[in-house]
């Protein structure tokens, strides 16, 4: 099963050798680093090339990623929506073949921290070996690293270190802002074509009330925190805690989710649903 730490082990762990981040990876670890608010297509070339160091050198795989987007941290009133969970990424993530994940929470002294150091606690704290990024890729207080900045670093440290070209559709770069816009406008085939897969929404922690009479359940849209299409009738796939999966109708309304439960389906606490092209 997949590891998941805290950027307080990081801290930790650069000091400590006995902290179990440091022994998990003392063999070495490849990591890449971001949001990866989807993950989606754009992000796979990342992924692929540390689980194949991973592979080729005997080391564990590992993301670096956010509890909430940067951007939703930074900008609160300008951002529509996650496309994912925690949850929802570290069940991708593990499917990816990745070992561990370092789930960052964007708080105040985080944030002033320069990316020099942010790379130097990653260094020590994971015996990494390799780093890959994308080609826009930046860190630290007011983005002061690069990837010039954290090209030297990785010489200096004895890290390699790979940059991945943009994944291009239809000539523009891959982005969530752009997967969020084909969410919003309910475009979801193009959503779920640059996602690499359905677009889903995570009903673990959601509001849900069994209405008997019309053997539906009432999901309230304020107990989902990612984004949610437009108003409408979708066909879905619907999870449940035991992994057993139902086909079935869900009716998004401006206050509430209304999922149908056929009758012969004995109710579960649901996992989530995937939107069906």
């Amino acid at each position: 099963m997949i590891k998941l730490f805290s950027w307080n082990d990081v801290l930790v762990a650069s000091k400590d050798k006995n902290h179990l981040l440091s022994q998990f990876t003392k063999k070495g670890s490849a990591l890449s680093i971001g949001g990866f608010d989807g993950p989606h297509l754009g992000h796979r070339e990342l992924f692929q090339q540390v689980i194949d160091y991973k592979t080729k050198n005997n080391v564990v795989a590992g993301v670096v990623t956010f509890k909430f987007p940067p951007k939703a941290a930074k900008n609160p009133t300008d951002f529509t929506g996650e496309l994912s969970t925690i949850k929802l990424k570290l069940e991708y993530f593990e499917d990816l073949g990745f070992d561990f994940v370092i789930v960052i929470d964007f708080s105040c002294d985080f944030s002033k921290m320069k990316g020099r150091d942010f790379l130097t606690f990653l260094k020590n704290s994971c015996s990494m070996q390799f780093l890959v990024a994308g080609s826009d890729f930046r860190c630290g207080y007011k983005l002061d690293t690069g990837i010039l900045q954290i090209s030297e670093f990785a010489a200096q440290n004895g890290v390699s270190f790979n940059v991945v070209a943009d994944c291009l559709f239809q000539g523009k770069r891959i982005s969530s802002t752009i997967i969020r816009d084909f969410v919003q406008k309910g475009e979801l085939e193009k959503a779920s074509k640059l996602l690499g897969r359905a677009y889903a929404l995570d009903l673990r922690n959601a509001l849900v009330q069994e209405n008997k009479e019309t053997s539906q359940l009432q999901i309230a849209n304020s107990s989902v925190i990612q984004l949610l299409p437009p108003v409408g009738k979708y066909q879905v796939k619907v999870t449940l805690a035991d992994t057993s999966t139902f086909s079935s109708v869900m009716y998004v309304e401006s206050t509430l989710l209304r999922l149908e439960i056929p009758l012969e389906q004995k109710l579960q606490k649901l996992k989530k649903i995937e939107f069906c092209l």
